[in-house]
């Protein structure tokens, strides 16, 4: 090291990835505790990836890095420095620009990926969707990816420009080697999202995942108390080790969601589940929309009916309040030659096995790790006219005729007057329960028709808050 270099380190609680656009290279940071992004140009990225291979600083390139320097995000091991810079590249945001969001896309990489590490869960929820989860054979399954298979799947889903990263189930506390996997996502420097029911939680494994840095850890909690959660996960004392967690990842500034499903058993103490919710955790969040089955492809039995969500609608502290204006990430209210789904990140769904769908809900594989061919859904391409008939192309053309499909080649989502208050519409569902990705998905549906129905019942002439 010459004298004109500083030593110096960066948190450890950021993630960050480094994207080749053509002839230039551009870095995402995410800083986890303040919640921002940072954008850092061609220069700036080069200046961030030299740091990480050396260690050190030139003064010029602190310069460059000057606003990463102010922020904390780059730690000096010296006294400090008087810095000049009039030139700024970095660009510092609460959300990522839409235009980099575009701008990866269209170079093929996939900012987004849902992972379910194992089918196996601990607890026996009454409404779960999962495969084999009423059986009695889903912790019986021995076909589920090795610990050596995950650490390469992290490598291809690293080299498919994957962001941010979901790890779910099953249950992902009950995978013996969740631990180590999580600390290599984290390696490299991947945000990791963290799905579980808190069952299997013991304080060495808080502190394991205190010291590994997840983005958020998001709990299902279904009630506000231990008599409602655990009458639905069926697991006695449930609700208490849930409650313990929270408390402990708040005390070291981990992100957590406190998420409940809302179904007919506690769907009484939904208001009260929502607001213990926010003195628990970071975020509450209700989800009123019950997924089917991937199994039967049937809606539970314990999914609230029309009454339940028509009082709801009419409820101002309600998330489908008929008055809220509510977007999800699958919807119409967007230019009609372009996806219902995910267009502002580029997602994929991977499965206990390796195998790869286009999302949680369109269970079509189009690719597969242990096939080798995941590398290969690096690609921006599309048909020129969505196809139904998903059976007859292989697994990459599967992909490019899901990308394909437009909000215009769906047969009945907007073509109503209830589908203005429509949240989410999703041709996944709508696949598992008719067969047909551009039919309605009734679970979704039913949550417009409440909506409309509200707004019927006082025959507003409203504007949708937002």
């Amino acid at each position: 090291m010459n004298n004109n270099e500083k030593n110096c380190k960066i948190l450890s609680w950021i993630s960050w990835k480094t994207y080749n656009l053509g002839t230039i290279e551009k870095t995402l940071i995410f800083e986890q505790h303040t919640q921002r992004y940072y954008l850092l140009d061609n220069k700036a990225s080069v200046c961030w990836n030299e740091l990480q291979y050396n260690n050190s600083l030139t003064y010029d390139s602190a310069q460059v890095l000057q606003l990463l320097i102010d922020d904390g995000i780059i730690l000096m091991n010296c006294s400090s420095i008087d810095l000049e810079c009039n030139e700024s590249h970095i660009n510092k945001y609460i959300n990522i620009p839409q235009d980099f969001c575009d701008e990866i896309k269209s170079n093929g990489y996939i900012f987004d990926a849902h992972w379910d590490i194992t089918n196996k869960c601990n607890a026996k929820c009454i409404h779960c969707y999962n495969q084999h989860a009423h059986d009695g054979t889903r912790n019986t399954v021995n076909d589920e990816l090795t610990f050596d298979e995950s650490l390469k799947l992290v490598d291809e889903l690293d080299y498919l420009g994957v962001f941010r990263l979901v790890l779910s189930g099953g249950e992902v506390l009950t995978k013996d080697y969740f631990i180590p996997l999580s600390k290599y996502i984290r390696e490299r420097h991947i945000q990791l999202v963290i799905y579980t029911n808190g069952i299997a939680l013991t304080d060495n494994m808080l502190a394991n995942l205190v010291e590994i840095h997840p983005s958020t850890v998001c709990f299902s909690v279904y009630g506000d108390n231990d008599m409602v959660h655990d009458s639905i996960t069926q697991v006695k004392g449930s609700y208490k080790r849930i409650i313990s967690a929270l408390s402990h990842l708040k005390e070291y500034s981990i992100e957590t969601c406190h998420k409940n499903t809302l179904l007919l058993s506690n769907y009484h103490c939904w208001r009260d589940t929502l607001i213990k919710g926010g003195t628990l955790a970071n975020h509450s969040l209700i989800n009123c929309t019950i997924y089917p089955s991937m199994d039967d492809a049937k809606i539970t039995k314990f999914s609230l009916g029309e009454s339940q969500l028509c009082e709801l609608a009419l409820s101002p502290d309600s998330p489908i309040y008929y008055k809220r204006k509510i977007v999800g990430s699958c919807n119409i209210f967007k230019d009609k030659n372009i996806t219902p789904c995910y267009n502002t990140t580029n997602m994929i769904y991977v499965n206990p096995n390796g195998d790869v769908y286009p999302c949680i809900a369109f269970p079509c594989v189009i690719a597969s790790f242990r096939r080798g061919n995941i590398k290969d859904l690096k690609r921006n391409n599309k048909r020129e006219k969505f196809e139904c008939n998903f059976d007859k192309m292989n697994n990459i053309d599967r992909l490019d005729n899901w990308r394909s499909l437009k909000i215009s080649d769906l047969k009945e989502c907007g073509k109503h007057d209830y589908c203005r208050f429509c949240i989410d519409v999703c041709p996944g569902d709508a696949y598992l329960l008719t067969g047909d990705p551009l039919q309605a998905a009734e679970n979704h549906c039913i949550i417009a028709k409440a909506r409309y129905g509200a707004f019927l019942q006082y025959n507003d002439d409203i504007c949708l808050m937002n």
